[in-house]
């Protein structure tokens, strides 16, 4: 369950959680042709292809703070100064 006015989202289709509404938008794919009905959820293996992780909490985060850090990128989740 999802606490109401949280930013994490659970998929009503494949029942996954993401940490946040961009995660969730990302792994919805396809065209929007037929209002939509040619959109699908990425497979499980399918985002652990393209680099997506579980957190410990279980939700799919597309980039660890640690990766995006390794690479030189600013963390809204971090106090740290760059």
């Amino acid at each position: 369950m999802v606490p109401r006015g949280s930013a994490k989202c659970r998929c009503t289709d494949c029942g996954e959680y993401f940490r946040s509404g961009y995660g969730f938008s990302l792994h919805r794919v396809g065209n929007w042709e037929n209002g939509g009905a040619n959109r699908r959820c990425l497979s499980i293996d399918e985002m652990y292809s393209a680099g997506w992780e579980k957190s410990q909490t279980g939700h799919w985060i597309k980039e660890t703070i640690k990766k995006r850090r390794q690479r030189g990128g600013v963390s809204h989740f971090s106090l740290d100064k760059p």
